[in-house]
């Protein structure tokens, strides 16, 4: 497995690879790697031949009271985790490397970014699509894998990918979850063993609203309002929002209308932490 630090030599690896007619699957990351991380690495190696990592803490996707100091950096653990999975390459810049003393230039992406993650956290996926754009540059990859759990991010990066015609298919994995259903997250580690018990609250949330939608209910609010319903239901969670969206558009309706699929997505704190959380759900 190849450590590399510099956008440089990502790039001569990635010429070497394609060179010997091996296709590229490209995992981005922020470290502090789970299973859910894991699984989209072993997604990765069944659909390419070659695997690269990504392991890079964005400061420019934080916000000023947002966690970047104290956001988890066990490298050598994630480095070794990779090994496991038979990653090829790990990419593993600092920031200097990736953000130089002048650096002015960023991608944003507008319209589906202004709602849900985007209003609660400006600047946020401006963060996001500039990194991934200079990732994707570096890594030159045919896929990439993105976690479900950050639905709107994987959307937002697709499009991107879309208008500015990047060469790459942008796969969207699954969200692995714990034995009790909470959503695998490098946050979790933050919570006390009672805040985690909160947590599986949104989980018990999604279901319920889900469950709603397959008896045939369609009124965008009903559904909402029992969702918080049981978000409230304990003390200790302070809700962001909880809402249904079309699944393709995040766009929001008051009916949901037959043969559609709609998202059902909540963000909330559970004490100081915040969790995202989704489930898409087929309309009869």
């Amino acid at each position: 497995m190849e450590i590399v630090r510099s956008i440089r030599e990502m790039q001569e690896y990635t010429k070497k690879w394609r060179a010997n007619n091996l296709s590229i699957a490209f995992v981005p990351t922020m470290g502090a790697l789970h299973d859910g991380h894991l699984e989209l690495m072993r997604v990765a190696k069944k659909t390419a031949d070659v695997c690269i990592v990504s392991v890079f803490v964005n400061p420019l996707q934080f916000g000023p009271n947002e966690d970047f100091a104290r956001y988890p950096r066990p490298i050598e653990k994630d480095i070794e985790l990779c090994k496991t999975v038979g990653v090829d390459g790990v990419f593993l810049p600092e920031v200097h490397e990736i953000y130089s003393e002048n650096f002015s230039t960023t991608v944003n992406v507008g319209v589906i970014t202004e709602k849900f993650e985007g209003a609660s956290r400006t600047s946020h996926f401006q963060g996001v699509t500039t990194i991934v754009a200079k990732l994707l540059l570096a890594t030159n990859p045919d896929w990439m894998m993105m976690g479900q759990k950050d639905y709107q991010q994987v959307l937002v990066i697709k499009k991107m990918v879309s208008d500015l015609n990047f060469p790459v298919n942008v796969v969207m994995v699954p969200t692995k979850r714990d034995d009790d259903g909470l959503a695998l997250s490098s946050r979790n580690k933050y919570l006390s063993d009672s805040e985690r018990k909160t947590a599986l609250q949104i989980r018990k949330a999604l279901l319920v609203g889900k469950q709603l939608i397959d008896n045939g209910s369609k009124t965008s609010k009903s559904i909402e309002d029992a969702m918080q319903s049981v978000l409230q239901s304990v003390e200790g969670i302070r809700i962001d929002y909880c809402s249904v969206a079309n699944a393709k558009t995040l766009e929001k309706k008051n009916e949901l209308e037959s043969k559609e699929s709609v998202v059902l997505l909540i963000a909330a704190f559970v004490g100081t932490t915040r969790l995202i959380d989704n489930e898409v759900v087929d309309v009869h």
